[in-house]
């Protein structure tokens, strides 16, 4: 637990401000969850998940495996964070972290551990327990002290949440590796107390072949709501704008709110990652501009100008004086100086 609140406790405060992060508990607000009933049928249908405890049921008819799909930007890692922290709060109730709801915090405390586990640093093996021997368990002081079956016997014997984060990032080992090459990482069967939760971009779900009938629960989380979209902007601006009184922090609010509904941007903002993004680009001094290409090509612009401060070293551009942008890149002068990568990478998320 000591090890997770090192490690995990805390989330950038912005995409846009490298190396700056805030305190989860402090920061973190949970999207809406839907619960897919029907996810492999032509009529799809969902439920709204209402609270942590109907995500896992940990009283009766428990998932074991669980699949987590959103898109880029919804706060997949940020969410895996989120129930590692409210798990940690549950057995050590610790004051610092006395901004969880509390029956957040019930529905994890259920579980006696919690393995969280990044998929896309986990690329050279392919079985849950050697996962969570090479990332968790080798970090932890008493490594060496403890038995080679550990994990497995914690595994069979105890409730135990492992969290599979970012399963787009990941597949199985190309080398030295002797077993089936599947879409997930391999698990034994037959852990009555163990839940497995996955998460994923939803083209991975659908491209994998995983079984039908080793698919217990699938979950989205689908976007902000119009009162997580105000709890977000004021915590971001609170901690981009520190020292402003409360008053002064909620005109900025409203004028940031103005700012992109008189631009018709107001369905972007649903996206966690997108939201941060206009509110940093807003505390930048930057305007909040009359179309979504504009906007995108700001970012862009912010990043690339950040990078370039941070990281000198990173040599000159090559001479695009023959390489033209759209017009939505006018005036972003690093884009323009960088233009030849701006396309290339444009060809490459195209």
């Amino acid at each position: 637990m000591i090890w997770y609140r090192e490690n995990y406790s805390t989330m950038p405060l912005s995409p846009l401000t490298e190396g700056r992060d805030t305190p989860l508990e402090k920061f973190y607000v949970m999207p809406d969850i839907d619960m897919h009933l029907s996810y492999f049928s032509e009529k799809k249908e969902t439920t709204r998940v209402e609270s942590l405890c109907d995500f896992f049921r940990l009283n009766k008819n428990v998932p074991k495996e669980i699949y987590l799909s959103a898109d880029a930007g919804f706060g997949k890692t940020a969410f895996s964070k989120y129930l590692t922290m409210l798990w940690c709060q549950g057995h050590l109730k610790d004051e610092t972290y006395d901004c969880f709801k509390e029956e957040d915090v019930s529905a994890l405390s259920g579980f006696e551990f919690v393995f969280l586990l990044p998929l896309r640093d986990s690329s050279s093996v392919c079985h849950v327990d050697e996962i969570i021997q090479t990332h968790l368990i080798k970090n932890l002081q008493c490594s060496q002290s403890l038995p080679d079956n550990f994990v497995s016997e914690i595994l069979n014997r105890e409730k135990c949440l492992v969290i599979l984060d970012g399963l787009d990032e990941w597949s199985h080992p190309q080398n030295n590796c002797t077993r089936p090459k599947e879409s997930v990482p391999q698990r034994y069967a037959g852990r009555k107390n163990c839940v497995i939760l996955t998460t994923t971009r939803p083209w991975k779900l659908g491209n994998s072949d995983i079984k039908t009938s080793r698919i217990d629960r699938i979950v989205e989380l689908v976007q902000l709501n119009n009162e997580s979209v105000l709890e977000l902007e004021m915590n971001a601006l609170r901690e981009m704008k520190k020292g402003l009184p409360v008053e002064e922090l909620k005109s900025q609010q409203q004028q940031l709110n103005k700012a992109m509904q008189d631009n018709d941007l107001e369905d972007l903002i649903e996206v966690p990652l997108i939201l941060m993004y206009m509110i940093a680009l807003w505390c930048d001094g930057k305007p909040i501009t009359e179309s979504k290409s504009k906007l995108y090509s700001s970012i862009i612009e912010l990043l690339l100008s950040r990078t370039l401060k941070l990281h000198p070293d990173l040599g000159t551009a090559p001479d695009s004086s023959q390489c033209e942008l759209p017009q939505c890149f006018s005036g972003q002068g690093s884009c323009k100086k960088h233009s030849l990568f701006i396309k290339a990478l444009g060809e490459l998320a195209f």
